[in-house]
């Protein structure tokens, strides 16, 4: 008769649940208080599609632009003058961090334009734009 080995099972099942143990500590899912994220409609980016990328340790920036377009950097309101010479420190004291900018859905792309245009003039390629899966 033969027998059934459980242990390797359940070995393989625990790697799994530890993974998606710290996969989920890991996510960032902080967002600015009044901004609704636009709907995203295509699939993953190519170069995030790998399985440990979303399990690497990676600290964020997080920009928040409501409707009335006054930026937030960690929920603290931030003059758009400042918004240059904040990101280029954070980025100059966390050479692996990244920045997002969380912009709401209602803005048009004119309104957004100028934001992007100031963090486009910093030179880097460690900031995002995030939109809702």
């Amino acid at each position: 008769m033969p027998e059934v080995n459980v242990l390797p099972m359940l070995n393989v099942l625990m790697g799994v649940l530890g993974f998606f143990v710290v996969v989920t500590l890991s996510l960032n899912g902080t967002q600015p208080a009044g901004i609704a994220l636009p709907q995203g409609g295509g699939s993953a980016i190519a170069g995030n599609s790998s399985p440990g990328a979303a399990a690497a340790a990676i600290s964020s920036l997080n920009i928040g632009l409501d409707r009335t377009g006054q930026l937030s950097i960690s929920g603290r309101p931030i003059p758009r003058e400042a918004l240059v010479a904040e990101v280029s420190t954070y980025l100059r004291q966390n050479p692996q961090g990244q920045v997002v900018l969380q912009a709401d859905r209602g803005l048009t792309f004119g309104q957004l334009s100028p934001t992007l245009e100031a963090l486009q003039g910093i030179g880097s390629d460690r900031i995002g734009l995030a939109m809702r899966p």
